[in-house]
This record gives structure tokens, C-alpha cells and sequence, in this order.
């Protein structure tokens, strides 16, 4: 066999290999980026004290399961689109914060997630956040304006979405990223993100269309998804709206932004005054 023969061959071979690597990212890459721990819950909010009421929703064939979890008082009701990985709860701590400030919270497991049933495709946790918000505004009868979409991490393109479609009173975006092609090129530049990813979540060409105040949560030490997502997500939403930067890596979302309660309440005031009466 020639030397250019064999150079074909290794080229066709070489192509092959790389375009059954593409196919099988491309069909694959949805779970990879969402992915969740099935089954039985391990805890649940009773076990730290709070009151909350089992939710079962329908998507399609499928079944949507969560927690809500009411307040005395509650000055408005927050939707919580969680994180990536596990299920309920362990991003059950996430939501302390919101307990603090007056509100009630619904969160929600993805399809995969919990007992969740079905797969969490890009298009399933949109329908699951769409579900919540139904069960919120039709079943309980809480007006749109006293709705807080909260999205942290992976949650923040299921809730810019969700924003998009619907009129909540404000949006909240916590440590999340402008898109996740974007987000993989902070970790592995030069790999043409955009054309290999199809889940694209991508947050920074949809929170323009907000039409409510957005207050973005980012940490300066974040090192999965950098402080310029925050940045870019804020110079790209509409007034009225926030910035605050705390600190520490990914993780530690949850404990450093604390101390940041009383700028969050202040931005958050005038839309939910202390001492409302929401469900």
C-alpha cells in the first residue's frame, strides 16, 4: 500500500471516528449536562422543622414532583429552579435564604431527578418549571405579580426561560452562566462549543426579552462559571436591576451570599413589601 494510500485511509478512519464521537455527544450531551439522582427522597423539609405539602404535577405522560413550602405572612411566593445533580434535597439548603426574607418557596424536581419520572432533556425542564408555575397560578391562585423565578446554577436558563413566557413580579439568577457553550469554553478554549452543543441554555440572548426587575447573584471566586457571566447576564437585562458580588467558589453560593440578605431585601421591596399576605 502507497504512502498516500495510507495517509487516506488514516484520514477516513480519523473522520469516521470523530463524526461517531459528535453523533453520540450530540444525542447524549443533554443528560450529561442535567444530571440527576433518581428515587426515593432521602429527607424532607419536615425533617428541618418546616411545614411543606407534597406536589405532584402531569407533564405530558410524565409526572413533575415537588415541594411548597409556605410562610405566615409571606410577603410573595418564590419558584426555585435548582441545580444540577442529586435531587430536592440536597438544594433543600438553597432555599433557607428565601425562608428568610418572607417568602414562600415552590421547588420542583426535574424529569430524571427524584421521583420525577421521564429524562431531563432541555425541552422537559422547561415543561417542568411551566408546570410549577401553573400548579402556583391556577391551583393556589397566587397572582403572577407576587412570583419570584429564582434559578441558581443549572436552574438560571430554566428560569430565564420560564421569564420569558411568563410575567413574574422579578426574576433572580444565581451563579449561573450566559450560555453553555460559553461556559465550556472557560474550561476548554479553542473547541468550537457552538456548533458540537445543542443544549444551548443560552441565558444571554433571552433576558433582554425580561420584561420584570432581575437581580443577578455572582461570586467573584466562582471558578466554574466566572464572574463575566454574571457581569454579561446584568449588561444585558433590563432596569430594574442588580448586580450583587459576593464571594467564594460555586459551591459555597449558599453560604456566602448571607450576609448580602439585607441588599437583596432593599432591591426586592418595593415589588414585595414586608407583611404582604401571598399563599
Amino acid at each position: 500500500m502507497g504512502v498516500w494510500k495510507r495517509l487516506r485511509r488514516v484520514c477516513f478512519l480519523l473522520v469516521v471516528s470523530l463524526l461517531g464521537f459528535y453523533g453520540v455527544f450530540y444525542f447524549a450531551q443533554t443528560s450529561l449536562v442535567a444530571e440527576g439522582e433518581p428515587g426515593p427522597l432521602a429527607i424532607n423539609p419536615k425533617v428541618h422543622g418546616r411545614e411543606y405539602e407534597d406536589v405532584a404535577m402531569p407533564v405530558g405522560d410524565e409526572t413533575t414532583f415537588g415541594w411548597y413550602m409556605p410562610v405566615p405572612n409571606a410577603r410573595g411566593v418564590v419558584l426555585f429552579c435548582h441545580g444540577n445533580g442529586g435531587n430536592m434535597t440536597i438544594h433543600y439548603p438553597a432555599t433557607k435564604v428565601q425562608q428568610t426574607m418572607g417568602f414562600s418557596t415552590m421547588m420542583f424536581d426535574y424529569g430524571g431527578f427524584g421521583l420525577s419520572t421521564g429524562q431531563p432533556t432541555e425541552a422537559r425542564v422547561y415543561a417542568d418549571a411551566r408546570a410549577a408555575w401553573r400548579w402556583l397560578t391556577v391551583t393556589k391562585s397566587i397572582p403572577a405579580k407576587d412570583i419570584i423565578i429564582w434559578g441558581a446554577s443549572f436552574g438560571g436558563g430554566v428560569a430565564c426561560q420560564l421569564a420569558t413566557e411568563v410575567s413574574p413580579g422579578a426574576l433572580v439568577l444565581e451563579s449561573t452562566y450566559l450560555s453553555v457553550p460559553e461556559a465550556a469554553s472557560d474550561h476548554t478554549p479553542g473547541v468550537p462549543w457552538n456548533l458540537l452543543v445543542r443544549c444551548k441554555l443560552a441565558n444571554k440572548d433571552k433576558i433582554g426579552k425580561v420584561k420584570c426587575p432581575v437581580m443577578i447573584i455572582h461570586s467573584t471566586e466562582d471558578t466554574l462559571f466566572p464572574i463575566r457571566h454574571g457581569r454579561g447576564l446584568y449588561e444585558r437585562a433590563n432596569k430594574p436591576k442588580i448586580l450583587i458580588e459576593i464571594r467564594g467558589d460555586h459551591g459555597q453560593a449558599t453560604i456566602n451570599r448571607d450576609p448580602f440578605v439585607p441588599q437583596m431585601d432593599a432591591f426586592l421591596e418595593p415589588y414585595f413589601p414586608h407583611g404582604g399576605d401571598a399563599e
